[in-house]
């Protein structure tokens, strides 16, 4: 999600481009940061990119919300405002009144101002659901960081505006809350499968993330939450029919008991990754 006020993005490829791979500089101008030297595996991050893509013949979309299905109408229902005002903050945007509340992360607003900052945040480009419509896509595989809120969002995103979605729920990567001595509180983590620090140490940490994935869908379609969303009927409906699978779907032939799924976390970021929820 982009939490500088950048806004929603696109950069849909002409017929023309071809199969190559991005530039580093590409890539870094729509946000893929991970390439930076100072970052911790940067050089595993931009083998990746350069073997696996986004290729130039592939769009790409900058997301300002947690559901990268999120358009303008969407909050055009009886809890508009309620609805408005979830979504600024999940884009780093509060109401003065409220701006105690918050990190200096949050870049803060008046309540009059909240249309115009949300109509800006979309600008002039397409969404994610036009693109998906002109290309005559009606299923989508959906997979990512954090599994069980902006994949889970996306998903529920895709559901409601018939994309029919199958969300991945392992070999993915989600929050936990550890303990840290040296702070003398829980701290969250992002942790995935078999997690091991540096040091090759077990963590013993299973998010588990198909039990959180459907935990928090059922908080998505409670009464309240859903009422606030605008979600109702056969919306409602499609979203509490998610499909959830697991990465052989997308992997067909993984052995997923036998591989190493582990993913060797930095020692500094063990426990102290830490990030604000919704950004």
């Amino acid at each position: 999600s982009d939490t500088s006020g950048k806004g929603n993005k696109a950069w849909i490829p002409e017929s023309s481009a071809s199969s190559n791979a991005r530039s580093n500089t590409e890539l870094l101008t729509m946000g893929f940061n991970g390439i930076e030297s100072q970052n911790d595996n940067s050089e595993i991050f931009s083998e990746f990119m350069k073997q696996h893509g986004p290729r130039q013949n592939e769009p790409i979309f900058q997301k300002s919300f947690m559901d990268a299905f999120t358009e303008p109408g969407d909050i055009e229902h009886s809890s508009r405002a309620a609805h408005q005002k979830d979504l600024l903050l999940q884009a780093g945007v509060v109401f003065e009144e409220e701006r105690d509340n918050y990190s200096a992360q949050f870049r803060t607003i008046g309540k009059d101002d909240a249309d115009a900052e949300y109509r800006r945040l979309f600008g002039n480009n397409p969404t994610l659901a036009d693109h998906l419509h002109r290309m005559g896509v009606t299923d989508t595989l959906i997979m990512g960081q954090v599994s069980y809120y902006c994949a889970l969002e996306t998903s529920v995103g895709a559901a409601a505006k018939g994309f029919s979605p199958t969300l991945i729920s392992d070999l993915s990567l989600s929050w936990v809350y550890i303990h840290d001595p040296t702070m003398n509180t829980e701290q969250p983590t992002l942790v995935w499968r078999k997690t091991r620090d540096r040091g090759g140490n077990d963590l013993g940490i299973d998010p588990n993330h198909r039990r959180r994935i459907q935990e928090h869908l059922e908080e998505i379609t409670a009464p309240n939450e859903a009422h606030k969303r605008g979600l109702e009927g056969e919306q409602l409906r499609a979203v509490k029919d998610l499909e959830i699978g697991n990465a052989t779907v997308a992997i067909p032939g993984l052995d997923r008991e036998n591989s190493d799924n582990a993913l060797q976390i930095p020692q500094k970021y063990v426990p102290a990754m830490t990030a604000k929820p919704g950004l």
